[in-house]
């Protein structure tokens, strides 16, 4: 039987590509819009697990995840670490569109 596995974002997004790492055995992404969702989705007991993130490297901790782990009583029950190592090249490559843009006359 398959894993139903609960995230915030859709296919091909960083909870996605977790979920896949993480879970090597075969499941069932069930994507959400939010994290309420899924924290509602496992306490109503619709997915077996969630993959949340609990840090993030621009914005630090996410302590409305946090909050919802302490007050559904939910267990952590595993890390991953997942690198955005492209984050700086694409700050560069948008800042870069963006002078071309102004410089095009497209954009003030």
């Amino acid at each position: 039987m398959k894993k139903s596995v609960a995230i915030q974002g859709i296919e091909g997004s960083f909870h996605h590509i977790v979920s896949q790492i993480y879970f090597e055995d075969s499941i069932e992404v069930q994507p959400y819009l939010s994290f309420n969702e899924v924290v509602e989705s496992l306490t109503s007991k619709t997915t077996d697990v969630a993959v949340m993130a609990l840090e993030n490297s621009i914005a630090g901790s996410i302590i409305p995840n946090y909050a919802h782990i302490d007050d559904q009583n939910l267990h952590i029950t595993g890390e991953f670490f997942l690198e955005i190592a492209a984050r700086k090249r694409m700050k560069r490559l948008l800042n870069f569109a963006g002078f071309m843009a102004r410089k095009a006359g497209v954009m003030k």
